[in-house]
């Protein structure tokens, strides 16, 4: 089935004071949101990158794999990742999208092959570790649209978990991923500069390996 990826690059970094939008900051050599790209590009003939960044952004488009990437910004702008969530969907070429953060550089093609599969006969795909769920990693129909531009409307701060109970929801519970992901590598954020020091390391195992 034709299944698009979106990457979500609308947060504000808040905690990387001083060294500008995390999804551009350097790992190894290419910028943390290229990473994901280079990940997502072999699976899917369309990316969409979601950011009202557009300029700063733009770089992507003159890649080797700009020609599948295209810049969208928020339509319902200041109801945080639900507008990302919302403007890709509604972007979409693809019934099936797959939905990363811009700060997960070591997702595994595996994992997202498998979310995929288990799509069938569901709206949304999404992985529930013990340390809770994992909206921004997961798998969404355009069957979406419609409940999240409710919620937008009527909700002055939403979740995106808060229109779970309007669609058919897929639970992928942490011991089907570990089959996959032994060390949940894929789920690694960068949420601080620390983290962003961790995940210099382990790009380089990365690349090494």
């Amino acid at each position: 089935m034709q299944v698009t990826g979106i990457i979500l690059s609308g947060g504000k970094s808040s905690r990387f004071r001083g060294q500008g939008d995390k999804a551009l900051l350097p790992l190894t050599e290419e910028p943390i949101i290229q990473w994901i790209i280079d990940k997502l590009s072999p699976l899917f003939k369309e990316i969409l990158v979601v950011t009202n960044k557009l300029e700063d952004y733009k770089f992507l488009l003159t890649r080797g794999s700009g020609k599948k990437v295209k810049l969208v910004s928020d339509i319902y702008p200041g109801k945080a990742a639900l507008s990302g969530l919302h403007s890709g969907l509604f972007h979409s070429k693809s019934l099936y999208n797959f939905v990363i953060a811009c700060d997960l550089p070591f997702i595994r093609t595996e994992i997202v092959q498998y979310l995929l599969t288990q799509s069938k006969r569901y709206d949304v795909v999404i992985p529930w570790l013990k340390t809770g769920q994992e909206p921004f990693c997961a798998v969404y129909s355009k069957n979406c649209l419609k409940p999240i531009t409710g919620l937008i409307k009527k909700n002055a701060k939403p979740k995106i978990i808060n229109f779970f109970s309007r669609i058919r929801l897929r639970k992928i519970a942490e011991n089907e991923i570990k089959k996959i992901d032994p060390d949940l590598i894929s789920f690694f954020n960068l949420n601080t500069p620390r983290d962003y020091q961790k995940a210099q390391k382990l790009a380089k195992k990365f690349l090494a390996a």
